[in-house]
């Protein structure tokens, strides 16, 4: 039986993943970690030493103007390649020594013309047709196209914009690992192939390209199918310019969000919602992995796996048909997290107090939601609002007879959830008066009728 998949583990498991959630986790840990996966690097050919710091190259980026010795430094250093520390992967960059051989002996475009062959010929290697998942690959594709076919310094911090190139069929290959083969031959991708080469061979680098190019292709009609995939990152756009805050993620960061968003969903039993059209929406909506991660995980679970009296009184203000409705509803509200919990912790009381007969539909001073929120939010949980609301439920009738013997007026519901909840003074005291009344009643009584019944020889 296959054994259960690790999250940085690529070996046999009940687990598919699609080759952007294989790509992007296995970058994740070579970019952030430094860990190379087990079951994939090797069988890639790759090292976890592959990539190694080299100073006069770092100097030359830091004298050409590329970056500054600590934006070079954030990210990673660079390598005798050109490749920056977190571009580099070794499934699809060149190594030192792999950069060396296919360079030497040339100068110019000759040597443009012989990385692109050797990155071409890597690629094909490690991404044969028909397994371009099966393992890892570079960070968001998209988004490093640097060692992914590209040539020269595609990708690396020495592109100045001289005879670098694009290998079209390795752009190709790219854009199959995100997008699916079929992808790979429609005539949009050669759209993208030009505008992504136009700004490449201008000096922008292989991400700034992608993503540039994104913007350039948006309104153009033939790219319809590309562009519906990135609607998020164009409905944030939008958001920006009408002066929301909103941050617009790169192509990279898109996927990468996508992913976690997917594995959210997944584990929380809501698989179907995992595709690029939902997840879209929810990103375009300007909704982070960790806001979303909130929604789906505390809230949507908590409402999952409620007892069916809260879900009753939930459905009454946050009407939903079935789990998939709820989780869409809440993944996509304009409602943060915080809000929502707010909101469901205050149902949470309301349903309490319900369950008692206490709640404001049932009569007339009942518990309104506006006062269950408040209490949720001083601390009160469901478990232990029934506790409260069973002492109320008890307390009241008695306190109202008291009230009516004594001639005084009840503090009805709200007096007594005032003293039992809120723990009010003026509350308690009216209770403690109406019981010390009536103890001192019932010990009067008690005097009457002993001297009553000792004249009658009894005792």
């Amino acid at each position: 039986m296959a054994r259960p998949r690790d999250e940085y583990d690529f070996s046999p498991s009940t687990t598919t993943l699609t080759p952007s959630e294989k790509l992007y986790q296995y970058n994740q840990v070579v970019t952030n970690t430094g860990n190379v996966p087990t079951a994939s690097i090797e069988t890639f050919g790759g090292t976890a030493s592959d990539f190694i710091r080299n100073p006069t190259q770092e100097a030359a980026a830091i004298a050409a103007g590329v970056g500054t010795k600590a934006e070079i430094e954030a990210r990673g250093g660079v390598n005798a390649s050109g490749y920056y520390g977190d571009s580099y992967n070794s499934q699809t960059s060149l190594t030192d020594a792999e950069y060396r051989a296919a360079v030497a002996g040339k100068t110019g475009a000759e040597q443009g013309a012989a990385i692109n062959a050797a990155l071409e010929a890597k690629m094909a290697k490690n991404f044969p047709s028909g397994a371009a998942g099966a393992g890892g690959g570079a960070s968001g594709g998209l988004g490093s196209m640097g060692g992914a076919g590209s040539s020269g310094t595609t990708g690396t911090a020495l592109n100045t914009g001289t005879t670098s190139e694009l290998a079209i069929d390795v752009f190709r290959k790219t854009i199959g690992l995100f997008m699916g083969e079929a992808e790979m031959a429609k005539p949009w991708v050669n759209t993208l192939y030009t505008s992504v080469s136009k700004y490449y061979k201008g000096g922008a680098s292989a991400d700034e390209s992608i993503n540039f190019a994104l913007q350039d292709v948006r309104n153009n009609k033939d790219m319809t199918d590309f562009t519906n995939r990135f609607k998020g990152i164009y409905a944030l756009q939008d958001l920006k310019v009408k002066g929301q805050a909103v941050t617009v993620p790169t192509i990279a960061e898109y996927f990468a969000s996508e992913s976690k968003m997917g594995d959210i969903l997944k584990s929380s039993g809501l698989g179907e919602l995992a595709t690029e059209d939902f997840l879209g929406g929810v990103l375009g909506k300007g909704v982070s992995v960790t806001e979303f991660n909130n929604r789906i995980t505390n809230i949507f679970n908590k409402i999952d796996f409620a007892p069916e009296e809260v879900k009753s009184t939930i459905k009454r203000y946050f009407p939903y048909v079935d789990r998939i409705s709820l989780a869409k509803a809440l993944a996509t509200g304009e409602k943060g997290a915080t809000q929502l919990a707010q909101d469901v912790a205050g149902y949470e009381v309301l349903s309490a107090a319900e369950s008692q007969g206490l709640g404001g539909t049932q009569i007339s001073e009942g518990l309104d939601l506006n006062t269950a929120t408040n209490y949720a939010r001083a601390g009160l949980d469901y478990q232990t609002a029934l506790g409260k609301f069973s002492q109320i439920a008890q307390i009241m009738p008695v306190e109202r007879k008291l009230a009516q013997i004594s001639n005084k007026q009840s503090i009805g519901q709200v007096g007594i959830e005032r003293a039992i909840i809120n723990k009010s003074a003026s509350d308690l005291t009216s209770l403690q008066d109406l019981t010390k009344e009536e103890e001192a009643r019932f010990q009067g009584s008690s005097g009457r009728f002993a001297s009553k019944n000792r004249g009658a020889g009894q005792y």
